[in-house]
């Protein structure tokens, strides 16, 4: 919305839109007044399997028809459709690209085709069966990333695994948050511990100098007042004519025979404790919606809340797609939320009461796991022997 006002009076240009299967319909009829100004559209998505508009304001119309394949995205694109089939974010490991292509032709809502809600549980149910053993959650790791649906249950994951990673810092902070609930945002500031080499997320709602939403960042250094970070460098790669330019200011800095200071690395800043606890969020968990898009790099990633009521097969589609190698790629057993919920719970009570930290690691959880395992055949031996 914040491009449809800044852009409203714009001709003749080229436009990119990314993730366009997320695209609400109301926005795309404020999208298409462009299309009358003379304005060029690249539409780039993934209809048939990655996830689609959570809400619409007309009626949840765009559920109903393949806006993929209708007269007006024909008109928007004046024709053209391109299918990209070569892998590009797991080519070390082609069989997982093809297991992620496997699952686009499992039953699963598509938008205009016939809807049977029960057969889409039960293609679900028995394919999370089958990948659960295919990918299972080892008992001596944690997870880089983990994947969950909830907001509430990120907050407990992002406490848990900072509990546990802080244990083996030599060197570390403790960051205590004390304000009020910062209006406008979802993720909200949490005490924590920070470390050198710890990533964080950049969390903003406007422009700022050094924080970008979303992007991510390094815990380079930090002291009683302020904390260094250094921008991620995926983020900070030059494109080839800023390389040729920088080449030729040098030669030209040469040629003049002074020998000036090297520059300051603009990537590379410091903020104060208040402004750090504001602007940057723990990265360990992240709701899967927001992962479409994303690749993670040789990163251990946890897919969380399969069990949820409204985890789908594009769900699914999008957890085990993110990953460049699928033996990066653990599937949570069932119940595992609940245990983490409980360690955050602990962790949360054992803070206030300015108790040592919890012994909490890898091992830890894994018997918290198989504890909760063994009291659900517990109850189900039970309920079996009072049937008889």
């Amino acid at each position: 919305m914040h491009m449809l006002h800044k852009y409203k009076d714009a001709r003749e240009f080229w436009m990119i839109l990314d993730e366009g299967s997320e695209i609400s319909l109301a926005l795309w009829a404020d999208i298409a007044r462009w299309k009358l100004m003379g304005v060029h559209f690249v539409i780039c998505g993934d209809w048939a399997g990655q996830l689609l508009p959570m809400f619409d304001r007309w009626g949840d119309a765009a559920q109903k028809v393949d806006i993929q394949s209708s007269g007006f995205m024909h008109s928007l694109v004046n024709g053209l459709q391109l299918h990209l089939t070569t892998c590009r974010r797991s080519p070390d490991d082609l069989p997982h690209f093809e297991l992620v292509n496997s699952l686009y032709d499992k039953a699963f809502f598509k938008p205009g085709q016939p809807v049977d809600n029960d057969a889409f549980k039960m293609e679900l149910s028995t394919t999370l069966q089958e990948l659960s053993v295919r990918f299972p959650m080892p008992p001596d790791a944690l997870p880089d990333k983990v994947f969950c649906m909830s907001h509430a249950m990120r907050i407990d994951v992002n406490t848990v695994l900072n509990e546990a990673l802080q244990q083996a810092q030599p060197k570390k902070l403790w960051m205590p948050w004390h304000g009020e609930d910062l209006p406008g945002f979802t993720l909200q500031p949490q005490s924590c511990w920070i470390w050198e080499g710890m990533e964080v997320i950049g969390c903003t709602r406007k422009s700022q100098k050094t924080v970008v939403n979303g992007y991510s960042y390094t815990v380079v250094a930090f002291d009683s007042s302020t904390v260094s970070l250094r921008l991620f460098p995926e983020y900070t790669a030059p494109k080839k004519e800023e390389v040729a330019d920088e080449a030729d200011e040098a030669d030209d800095e040469a040629s003049d025979g002074e020998e000036g200071d090297p520059p300051a690395n603009p990537f590379v800043f410091s903020v104060l404790h208040c402004f750090f606890m504001t602007y940057f969020r723990l990265p360990f968990a992240l709701p899967i919606c927001y992962a479409q898009g994303k690749t993670f790099k040789d990163k251990k990633v946890l897919l969380m809340d399969t069990g949820s009521q409204h985890y789908t097969m594009r769900h699914l589609i999008v957890g085990i797609s993110r990953v460049n190698n699928g033996s990066n790629l653990w599937i949570a057993p069932g119940g595992y939320g609940s245990h983490i919920r409980e360690a955050a719970k602990a962790i949360y009570e054992t803070r206030k009461r300015g108790d040592a930290p919890l012994p909490l690691d890898a091992q830890h959880l894994h018997r918290l796991r198989r504890q909760e395992e063994d009291d659900e055949a517990d109850a189900r031996f039970m309920e079996e022997s009072d049937a008889e």
